[in-house]
């Protein structure tokens, strides 16, 4: 992934389904990329992962609703062409939850249109 992501020269890159617990102090680390992650400590493979690249300027945002049943992470990335910000984000919703799920996600999706 590192290769691809550094020959490509990729902005951001999210990725689902990360599992790092607190058993190891490690992080996938990617030269020239600001990791951020939320993991959940009770069950394998429902964390979400985003990299940005170090050269962008950007800040974490956290909303309401990320977390059970749901998990996301949202950054704010300030253009360059303009002065307006972008907002980026990645969830997981797993596939076996019910309509609070859905709820969860649109309402973190209508806090980061905002």
């Amino acid at each position: 992934m590192t290769d691809c992501a550094q020959s490509e020269s990729y902005d951001i890159i999210g990725i689902t389904e990360t599992w790092w617990d607190n058993s190891h102090d490690w992080r996938i680390v990617m030269d020239g990329y600001r990791l951020f992650h939320k993991d959940r400590q009770e069950r394998r493979a429902r964390g979400v992962t985003l990299y940005v690249k170090e050269s962008l300027e950007f800040i974490e945002v956290n909303y309401d609703g990320c977390g059970s049943p749901i998990e996301c992470l949202w950054v704010k990335i300030r253009g360059v062409a303009s002065k307006e910000k972008l907002t980026v984000g990645i969830s997981y919703r797993p596939s076996n939850q019910d309509n609070k799920a859905n709820e969860a996600i649109f309402g973190s999706l209508k806090q980061a249109s905002c």
